[in-house]
């Protein structure tokens, strides 16, 4: 694919704004919603330098996919193993220590 290239942008360039977003879940993960009004970039901010002028497809799935398809299943086993130490520290309570509620219709 071409006409695609990879830059590097300072977070104190005029126009970048990252917003926190508050999420569910994913603490240690904090998402942040970025925006780029008019910012300006120059040449040598191209990732890869000239090389890497319309080579960006292939840095965003190359390697850097594989990494990102580690992490998804390192966070995804981190929440499994979470889920199961709770659920066996609550299957372990005396049934007369858990809080019973009723649902009203």
């Amino acid at each position: 694919m071409k006409n695609l290239s990879m830059v590097l942008v300072p977070i104190d360039a005029p126009g970048v704004e990252i917003t926190r977003i508050d999420g569910m879940g994913l603490k240690g993960a904090p998402m942040t919603d970025v925006r780029l009004q008019n910012v300006r970039v120059r040449a040598d901010q191209i990732m890869g330098g000239e090389r890497g002028r319309n080579a960006g497809w292939g840095m965003v799935t190359g390697a850097g996919l594989d990494v990102e398809k580690l992490e998804i299943a390192a966070v995804s086993l981190g929440i499994a193993l979470a889920a199961c130490e709770d659920a066996w520290n609550y299957a372990g309570e005396p049934i007369s220590s858990v809080r019973r509620f009723r649902v009203s219709r």
